[in-house]
């Protein structure tokens, strides 16, 4: 029996479009996820600046290491103390880093204290970036 047999064939149409990401706007054109974002040219810079100071070796609380080269696979990996992934590719609302940027961690069930440290907080645009990145798959890039 194929995969999407038992759910009509509206259904599974359907499915089929979501699993692949070409349901999108009103018209059915794909879902527009703007220009790719790099993670080593976009992305790592930021978290250089802002994260690797405390995030260097994983040993720190959190267990997170975001130096280049060993982010993706870091961000990747179940989350300490909180029920969420750090980045689920492709749902940046599963992602702990988001929430973790917004300040809405503790809505989510984790923990401590919105990142970065220190009250600042990210730019809507930084965010809008990290949040695009993992609506893109989070690629190694």
């Amino acid at each position: 029996m194929k995969p999407y047999a038992v759910l009509g064939p509206l259904a599974a149409a359907l499915a089929v479009l979501v699993s692949v990401g070409l349901a999108g706007g009103d018209e059915g054109e794909p879902a527009d996820l703007g220009e790719p974002v790099s993670l080593s040219a976009q992305v790592q810079p930021f978290l250089n600046f802002q994260c690797v100071a405390c995030h260097l070796t994983g040993a720190e609380s959190g267990g997170l290491n975001l130096e280049p080269g060993k982010t993706r696979d870091e961000l990747l990996q179940d989350s300490e103390g909180a029920p969420l992934p750090r980045v689920t590719p492709g749902d940046p609302e599963a992602s702990y880093l988001v929430h973790k940027l917004r300040g809405t961690h503790l809505e989510v069930g984790g923990s401590g204290s919105q990142m970065p440290q220190g009250g600042v907080g990210v730019s809507q645009d930084l965010l809008a970036l990290v949040e695009r990145w993992i609506l893109q798959g989070a690629p190694d890039n």
